[in-house]
């Protein structure tokens, strides 16, 4: 069975007072904006002018967000500061695609599979967005599996582990 953006949505965490505006031409794709803030009214009044704020849901703050990752084809980050991205590793561990711009730690997170965007440029978010939109299942499935590879190179228990037990500054202790 094919899914395509549409059948679960767009998990989305805008930053930038422009963040509906790479959703807002995507006629298929519903966009879920979770958490809150200063820049809701800002988002809610961009929706309704783009035309596309039947499509867009502003739930808020959610306890646990991350457990409901999987509701979702792709989550989007639009920070512009993000020291670590463990929201991205949130969304790599529930086999999320995942989209960034690439401020802070971001592109450490997402390594060089090619989902990162400059912070502002709407233009590339709206671009990666239709890539994700218009391909077939396996192109997902391929890029959450090569996501899914990081994560288990870099980021797990064992992982770190063995890393901070091999740098030079712990050799030189023992």
């Amino acid at each position: 069975m094919q899914v395509s953006l549409s059948s679960n949505g767009v998990m989305f965490k805008p930053r930038k007072s422009n963040a509906v505006a790479p959703f807002s031409k995507a006629k298929d794709v519903r966009l879920a904006i979770v958490g809150g803030g200063r820049l809701d009214d800002g988002f809610k009044s961009q929706a309704q002018e783009l035309g596309c704020g039947e499509r867009v849901v502003f739930v808020g703050a959610v306890p646990e967000a991350w457990r409901y990752f999987k509701a979702f084809d792709v989550f989007a980050l639009s920070s512009n500061f993000e020291p670590f991205g463990m929201v991205l590793l949130e969304g790599m561990a529930a086999e999320v695609s995942v989209i960034s711009s690439n401020c802070g730690g971001a592109p450490e997170v997402v390594g060089d599979q090619g989902l990162l965007f400059n912070v502002g440029d709407v233009s590339k978010l709206s671009s990666l967005l239709r890539e994700f939109q218009g391909s077939e299942c396996q192109y997902r499935q391929d890029i959450t599996a090569a996501l899914g590879i990081l994560l288990d190179k870099y980021f797990t228990d064992q992982a770190v582990r063995s890393f901070f037990w091999e740098q030079p500054f712990v050799a030189a202790c023992l």
